[in-house]
């Protein structure tokens, strides 16, 4: 819906009642699905986010949290769009300790940022989603955003240990703590992990981390799906120190690839080289190795239809063939279950009907990523609702009555 909202007098409500804040009008960058708002608001402060959104839920304005953009497309299109809240002034970095392997950033930091800050101490964040150089830290968690590395080191939510929300009230909101041993209140810290930013808006988090492994190394091994599959069981039975397990195939390139990433020691990343090629061997596959760029760009897939399915590891291998078929380019994640599908060009609505009921027959769920909006009026963009929908809906009737986060943009149009 059009915003009813004159962008003056919004902008000296918000000058006046928040002098902290970055007021400005919004262009087309700050669209969802061609639905503009009139302000673009910048606050530098947690401070400052409560009471922005204190007052904007006052008012009634429809709130937009925006990180680095790297997900907008996500979602049903909004039911009224007044104000992107841009975070990426909250950029700093709380606090590190690294004797106890945590670290406590704002909302704002991108990935890359944070992996920089860490690696000058020799560790991580093990979250490993596509666009680290864009991605925020509070957009990543809002989409439950993750990568190959979830093998080893799980997603998103094994790696949070505390978080700062500003919920639409105004209310600042801290659960968890900064060590690794303090759980309290850290199941609230949940809600907002892949909640669209539809409860609350996050604004600070405290990660575990990892140490960084000594040494890596990238494998790939082409060849027909059954058989990397069948190759990639068996790479995971091995108990490998893996940071990551790919198989793809992109465009149409006849053959899959299986993209095998290790680390850790020297030695054990050599032995790891050594039983990966032994066990493609015993299967007729070799191995050849490749780069870290290599790799990212296996991981990565661009396309103007993006979908991603998400089943029961054991069923990854039927669905990843039924994806080939539609004509998509693929990188599925096995022993996860989750496959990531891009077309080119807006594909047969049909297949992708097909492909959706086929997860949901299995126990999963299929959502588009990235599609044009009227793929996903016709399709929808979450699926069937999930179970426990009847919570989901208490719990935005608890924490945005008003709906003012997001609203309509989220499962069941929450």
């Amino acid at each position: 819906m059009t915003t009813t909202f004159d962008a003056a007098a919004l902008t000296r409500t918000f000058r006046e009642r928040v002098p902290g804040l970055d007021v400005r009008a919004a262009t087309s960058q700050h669209a969802i699905d061609a639905l503009q708002p009139v302000l673009v608001v910048s606050p530098s402060s947690q401070d400052d986010v409560a009471a922005f959104l204190s007052i904007a839920n006052e008012l009634g304005a429809a709130v937009a949290p925006r990180g680095g953009g790297t997900q907008t497309s996500l979602g049903t299109t909004p039911e009224r769009y007044d104000i992107a809240l841009d975070v990426n002034r909250l950029n700093a970095l709380i606090e590190h300790e690294p004797a106890d392997l945590t670290v406590t950033v704002e909302a704002g930091m991108r990935l890359s940022e944070v992996q920089r800050l860490l690696g000058a101490h020799g560790q991580w964040l093990p979250l490993d989603p596509s666009l680290p150089d864009e991605a925020t830290i509070g957009g990543i968690l809002a989409t439950n955003a993750s990568g190959p590395a979830r093998i080893r080191y799980g997603s998103a939510r094994d790696l949070v240990i505390g978080m700062t929300v500003a919920l639409a009230n105004g209310d600042l909101v801290k659960s968890g703590g900064r060590v690794v041993k303090n759980v309290a209140g850290y199941d609230m810290a949940k809600l907002h992990i892949g909640a669209l930013g539809t409860l609350g808006v996050i604004t600070q988090v405290s990660f575990k981390v990892a140490p960084l492994p000594v040494d890596e190394a990238y494998i790939a091994i082409d060849g027909p799906l059954d058989k990397l599959a069948c190759l990639a069981d068996e790479v995971i039975e091995a108990r490998l120190p893996l940071l990551g397990l790919v198989l793809t195939r992109h465009g149409s390139t006849p053959d899959w690839t299986l993209a095998v990433r290790t680390g850790g020691g020297e030695a054990a990343v050599e032995r790891s080289q050594h039983e990966v090629s032994r066990l493609g061997a015993a299967e007729a596959l070799s191995d050849t190795p490749i780069t870290a760029s290599v790799w990212r760009l296996a991981t990565h897939l661009p396309g103007d239809v993006v979908v991603r399915a998400t089943v029961p590891a054991a069923q990854l291998r039927g669905i990843a063939s039924e994806i080939e078929a539609a004509g998509a380019g693929i990188c599925a994640l096995p022993g996860i279950g989750v496959a990531t599908a891009a077309w080119a060009m807006a594909p047969d609505a049909k297949a992708v009907a097909a492909l959706r009921s086929r997860c949901e027959a299995v126990g999963g769920a299929f959502i588009l990523e990235r599609a044009p909006m009227e793929l996903k009026r016709m399709l929808g963009v979450w699926g069937a609702n999930p179970g426990g929908f009847a919570l989901m809906q208490r719990l935005k009737q608890q924490f945005d009555p008003s709906h003012v986060l997001n609203p309509g943009r989220f499962v069941g149009g929450i």
